[in-house]
């Protein structure tokens, strides 16, 4: 992990950073496997996806005893959400070599769903450390077009065009963590200029969904002062 100007910056994916649960603290995803018959040669091949989430615990003997406190408080709506989704691609470390010269001219390409969006055009030349800074938007249906796949091509002149690698990202996981894990939680609100606040939510309004996710008593706003949970905050102590 590195620190830049108050910016995280992981080595990894979130769901493998140790702290958030791998992203599937509201539901964990069981794949569907293709039912085998007798033939052992069957390809047992993933077919689908089931997200869920189990809780089993003792009812006490007494039922005049308190029943153990309901671990799933707040749901979330169970229709379709159709969501903006802007994919921002800084750069690439490390590619591996794709032709004679030890290089590669590396370009993004984007799936979701039936939506691909090709960057061919704006390829980058004799590079294995391309920087992209590029913003993609997409618009997708969850959760029937959750898996995001960012993918980087080397661009060849005579021959097809061969993939480099790519990361896929569950959309729906990251919508439906308390963790926030789409584009983070800036350390200040800036209104303009390259560390305007993105978030669809403004600070006040992830605050209060913090409280009605955690059943937690909403802060209260007195002028320039933040009354929350027994302390009180001021913009001078920001």
């Amino acid at each position: 992990m590195k620190r830049r100007a108050g910016i995280k910056v992981y080595d990894q994916e979130l769901e493998k950073v140790e702290g958030f649960e791998g992203l599937s603290d509201f539901c964990q995803t069981f794949k569907l496997y293709r039912g085998k018959s007798q033939d052992e040669g069957e390809d047992p091949s993933v077919v689908g996806e089931f997200k869920g989430m189990f809780k089993i615990y003792p009812l006490p003997d007494d039922p005049s005893t308190p029943a153990p406190p309901r671990q799933f408080r707040k749901l979330p709506p169970n229709g379709i959400e159709e969501c903006l989704v802007r994919v921002y691609v800084i750069q690439a470390q490390g590619l591996q070599p794709k032709d004679t010269n030890g290089k590669c001219d590396p370009y993004v390409k984007i799936t979701l769903g039936k939506k691909t969006i090709s960057d061919h055009e704006n390829y980058i030349p004799c590079t294995l450390d391309p920087v992209f800074g590029k913003m993609f938007e997409l618009i997708c249906s969850l959760p029937l077009e959750k898996d995001l796949r960012v993918m980087l091509y080397d661009h060849d002149m005579l021959t097809k065009d061969e993939k480099i690698g790519e990361t896929v990202i569950d959309l729906e996981n990251r919508f439906l963590s308390k963790y926030g894990a789409m584009c983070g939680l800036p350390q200040s609100y800036c209104v303009s200029g390259v560390n305007q606040w993105r978030d669809q939510l403004t600070p006040r309004q992830l605050l209060n969904r913090v409280c009605e996710r955690r059943n937690l008593r909403k802060p209260v706003y007195q002028d320039d002062v933040v009354h929350f949970r027994g302390d009180q905050y001021t913009a001078a102590d920001l």
